[in-house]
């Protein structure tokens, strides 16, 4: 079986259970995390959710739909605002920009399907982030609560772990082994050459 049909039974398997609000999707694959999210949404007839975009600019609707953009055709989303409703197959998004993790949206209103987080790397190792997510998954009004990380190779997320009820790993080893040399070997120069930029030994 794939990397990624495994990870998609999985989400399933997740959405199916209404014992588990809150899920953690991680690993190097990020393009194909939110891909594989939308589409097991879709596929369980999810479609009304919110959106919470971290640390972004105004084109961050666009990064997110990035995955679904065909080169030569007109972007998803393209000239979408924050807050606006967006139709996305026969999903209704709402996307939201924060700018801290004490943001939230508690009360969905009528968005009550579910909730994506995205990215959440700003929050790995930051305990007083971690509390807050933590804060926001108990009181939340939604069905499924939905922490994706982005760029996220080699840090610990075992904090983040603690406060969900399921994690999922996606990093494609066996569909792409290449590709995931590559990005592991990048993110550890990465870590070398700032390590060393910061004067540290290693």
């Amino acid at each position: 079986m794939k990397d990624t049909d495994k990870a998609y039974f999985e989400i399933v398997d997740f959405l199916q259970n209404a014992d588990s609000k809150s899920l953690l999707l991680k690993g190097i694959s990020d393009d194909a995390k939110v891909q594989l999210m939308l589409k097991s949404l879709h596929d369980e007839k999810l479609l009304r959710g919110s959106v919470y975009l971290m640390h972004m600019k105004k084109d961050g609707i666009e990064k997110f739909f990035r995955p679904f953009n065909i080169p030569g055709r007109k972007k998803i989303a393209q000239s979408k605002t924050y807050g606006e409703e967006i139709r996305f197959s026969d999903m209704q998004l709402r996307f939201y920009k924060l700018k801290s993790y004490t943001d939230f949206l508690i009360n969905e209103g009528q968005m009550d399907s579910f909730s994506i987080v995205w990215p959440i790397q700003s929050a790995v190792g930051n305990r007083e982030d971690i509390a807050n997510l933590k804060k926001y998954i108990g009181s939340a009004d939604v069905k499924k609560i939905i922490l994706i990380t982005y760029n996220v190779v080699l840090q610990d997320t075992e904090e983040i772990e603690s406060i969900v009820d399921k994690v999922i790993k996606l990093d494609k080893e066996n569909d792409d082994p290449k590709v995931y040399n590559r990005r592991i070997e990048t993110a550890k120069y990465n870590d070398i050459r700032k390590t060393a930029l910061s004067g540290e030994r290693w």
